[in-house]
């Protein structure tokens, strides 16, 4: 069974972890920084949306540490998400590595098409001709 009390405590230890206040915790996650507050202080319990806004704003959070408390990975403070994936790939066989790496050749008269997306979820299919 799921304590609400457990996880807000969870919360106030990502909170001081990160050297933040529930202020800038709720502008980091964005919510209401009202919301923070009432969770914070027991008078609402963390919803669904709160969980997820945390777990979509912090790399080092897993949903069984913010959930049951079960530290899989150790809380880590905040880091730059384009730093720590700035090369990489869909498929990480081609992620770029500090090593170099032989040139691959790709036979353009194979290629069938090349599908594009974007930050926003839009994608693109480039055809062959």
């Amino acid at each position: 069974m799921i304590r609400h009390s457990e996880i807000i405590d969870r919360v106030k230890k990502i909170i001081s972890t990160n050297g933040l206040t529930s202020s800038s915790f709720a502008d980091k996650i964005g919510v209401p920084r009202s919301s923070i507050s009432h969770v914070l202080s027991g008078r609402n319990n963390p919803s669904l949306d709160l969980i997820i806004k945390i777990l979509q704003s912090f790399d080092g959070i897993s949903a069984n540490y913010l959930l049951s408390g079960d530290v899989l990975t150790p809380i880590q403070p905040i880091i730059d998400k384009d730093q720590k994936y700035n090369n990489m790939t869909l498929f990480p066989e081609l992620d770029l590595k500090n090593e170099p790496k032989e040139e691959v050749k790709i036979d353009e008269d194979l290629v069938k098409s090349v599908i594009l997306v974007y930050e926003n979820n839009k994608f693109e299919i480039l055809k062959n001709k």
